[in-house]
């Protein structure tokens, strides 16, 4: 073949490809936007899961005050836990 023709016939496939090319690295950036936030998102969900456990252990701790308390009222609780 002729360098001509092999010219012309890259330069039409190069003008066929280009909006595939493009629509490729739009695809790509997507993909990454995704796949940031779905890492941003994980991080939050672990930190409500963090925040859950302590509050459950508070919970668990205040309930083992009461149960032991000899508290008679409300007013002595409320002192012996400090609120």
């Amino acid at each position: 073949m002729d360098n001509d023709l092999l010219n012309a016939i890259s330069m039409m496939l190069d003008e066929k490809l280009q909006p595939i090319m493009n629509s490729i690295s739009e695809h790509t950036e997507i993909l990454r936007a995704l796949e940031d936030s779905s890492h941003t998102h994980k991080a939050e969900i672990e930190k409500i899961n963090h925040d859950t456990a302590h509050i459950k252990g508070d919970i668990e701790s205040i309930k083992k005050s009461i149960s032991k308390s000899d508290c008679h009222d409300l007013n002595s609780f409320i002192q012996k836990i400090n609120i």
